[in-house]
């Protein structure tokens, strides 16, 4: 959360694929005052979702985008009852509903984020292999992801990405492990550019503390 509060500025697009209820939304929106698309397929979730934008009013920041990404267009099955971890689901798993998925490339045009969080339970490769316009725009600096394999590895590599570690106390961006351990991965394009935002950034009141 920390490299998102120091990395985005006003008026940046940031992509929060899967928002739940805007953890990472409402901070980059309301703190960074981002633009933000935020993508939730679930239509329990996407009415908290609206609420926690409402409360924060954040509606001209944000558009909040009510569907699955993935490899192509189509409606999809989406589990239900599963809270935060509901996702899209694989075949012949009960309790379901049908959503509507579309590929980030179809809904971005040409529209391009300077940073994308994803968290969609292990569905990361179809949302990637659904967007090599985007991801291949230079503009796109940082990917986090809770979920990597060795096609996601590829894809982002291909694209000019690299593993990237970053330490909030001191400003850190490293290409080795450094500060506390996260459990999303970070992905970062041009190194020089992003450790520039991070060190130019104010800091942010956290509890008590300014970090």
């Amino acid at each position: 959360m920390m490299f998102l509060l120091h990395f985005l500025r006003e008026r940046d697009l940031f992509l929060d694929i899967e928002a739940n209820v805007g953890t990472y939304t409402v901070p980059a929106s309301g703190v960074c005052r981002a633009v933000t698309f935020a993508f939730e397929p679930d239509p329990d979730t996407v009415r908290a979702l609206r609420r926690n934008i409402a409360v924060n009013s954040l509606e001209k920041l944000v558009t909040l985008h009510a569907l699955a990404l993935g490899d192509h267009d189509d409606d999809v099955p989406f589990t239900v009852g599963l809270d935060s971890t509901n996702k899209v689901a694989p075949a012949g798993q009960k309790n379901i509903r049908m959503v509507r998925q579309r590929t980030l490339d179809a809904v971005m045009g040409e529209h391009t984020p300077i940073m994308i969080k994803m968290d969609v339970e292990g569905y990361e490769e179809n949302v990637l292999r659904g967007a090599p316009a985007v991801l291949a725009r230079n503009r796109l600096q940082a990917i986090e992801l809770e979920t990597i394999t060795p096609t996601i590895e590829k894809i982002l590599l291909r694209n000019g990405f690299e593993r990237a570690y970053y330490d909030p106390f001191s400003r850190l961006l490293a290409q080795q492990p450094v500060g506390l351990p996260s459990s999303n991965s970070l992905y970062v394009r041009d190194f020089a550019f992003v450790r520039n935002r991070l060190a130019a950034a104010n800091k942010i009141q956290v509890l008590d503390r300014a970090i």
